[in-house]
């Protein structure tokens, strides 16, 4: 993914969760590439949000089930109160 498509899309899922109260930041290899270069690394396939257990919103994701969202679970591991991934 180019990246000024996929700093888009970033934008676009950072204003869909602000919309639920819950503030996520760049974390792992997103985070270092914004870090050392100054936007998403061009050859990654994914980008890395997290969130605090506080700010998890269970509502947001049932609008993804919905289809209430740009954006689609593709998969689901762990549980909230244990790192959950999506």
């Amino acid at each position: 993914m180019e990246p000024l498509d996929a700093t888009t899309k970033l934008a676009l899922l950072r204003d869909e969760l602000l919309k639920f109260g819950i503030f996520p930041f760049l974390n792992s290899g997103t985070l270092l590439g914004w870090y050392r270069e100054c936007t998403i690394i061009p050859h990654t396939r994914d980008m890395d949000l997290a969130i605090f257990i506080e700010d998890f919103r269970q509502e947001y994701f049932d609008s993804i089930g919905k289809e209430q969202s740009a954006f689609k679970l593709k998969r689901k591991l762990g549980m909230v109160e244990l790192a959950l991934r999506l």
